[in-house]
């Protein structure tokens, strides 16, 4: 694929993977039981006593004699070693971290350097086990998702809250990503009605238009929606897009999608120059 569109000047960038921390479960498996010891002897230097140490194995008589002794940790188990937790957790988000890099690094061999690199993280959707500036360097920038009456997220007070989600939790979004890069903007903002939540609001009329003033009033330098078109079939049947099911009609998000283009717009065309300060 990066072969075929790596020099089309169709394509602005290459998004990686999708939300990298939504529904990646730990690996228990004998393939992550394996490499996660690698892992320790990588980092304790093949010295199980600089384990035994970091991780405080005197306690309750859990010294290990050698690295083939360890398990990975299971959170669900009571009174586990916290310690063993939290580093089966950094090794994780190493893991996921190093499937990012490796397809970065396949993609720039074959693309043209004008297309960007970005994968795009949801910190409301909860980001463990990924790390984000594990990938710092590996990315033009890091992305965002944001759906704000997703359920995830506490409703700011008053009757209608519940359509209109809370800024903070948009300009925390945004402030994160951007922490890592310098600049960020939106992947997916939503752009009406969605069909995953514990229950799912109709965005008040204007709301949307309101996010997606807010997103570049943060700084955000780009704002994309999810969807384009609702499907009439899937299991995103009731998920809304800027156009209706006809693929003809648009929503009423699409509507206030456009009005907000034509409204930066211009605003582009009458905004002043940026003003300098004066020397002292």
């Amino acid at each position: 694929m990066a072969k075929r569109y790596g020099n089309d000047k169709r394509i602005w960038g290459w998004q990686i993977d999708n939300e990298p921390h939504l529904s990646t479960n730990y690996d228990y498996s004998a393939f992550a039981q394996t490499d996660f010891t690698e892992w320790l002897l990588k980092k304790y230097d093949n010295d199980i006593q600089k384990l035994n140490k970091a991780w405080g194995t005197s306690f309750w008589s859990s010294t290990y004699n050698h690295f083939g002794q360890i398990k990975i940790p299971n959170d669900k188990e009571s009174s586990n070693n916290p310690h063993a937790l939290l580093d089966f957790k950094r090794y994780t988000a190493d893991a996921i971290a190093l499937s990012i890099r490796f397809q970065a690094n396949l993609l720039r061999k074959n693309i043209n350097p004008d297309q960007w690199l970005t994968t795009n993280y949801a910190y409301y959707k909860f980001l463990s086990p990924v790390d984000p500036f594990r990938n710092k360097g590996d990315l033009d920038f890091a992305s965002h998702t944001m759906y704000l009456l997703s359920t995830y997220l506490d409703n700011p007070a008053g009757d209608q809250g519940f359509r209109l989600g809370h800024g903070l939790d948009l300009s925390l979004s945004t402030e994160l990503t951007k922490s890592i890069e310098g600049f960020t903007g939106i992947m997916e903002l939503q752009p009406g009605q969605i069909n995953w939540g514990r229950y799912n609001a109709q965005p008040l009329p204007g709301a949307v238009r309101m996010w997606i003033w807010h997103c570049f009033g943060l700084g955000d330098k780009f704002t994309c929606t999810y969807r384009f078109r609702q499907p009439i079939f899937g299991s995103e049947h009731y998920h809304k897009g800027i156009m209706e099911t006809d693929g003809i009609t648009v929503s009423r998000g699409g509507k206030e999608f456009v009005q907000a283009i034509g409204e930066i717009k211009e605003l582009e065309n009458i905004m002043m120059p940026m003003p300098k300060l004066q020397p002292t």
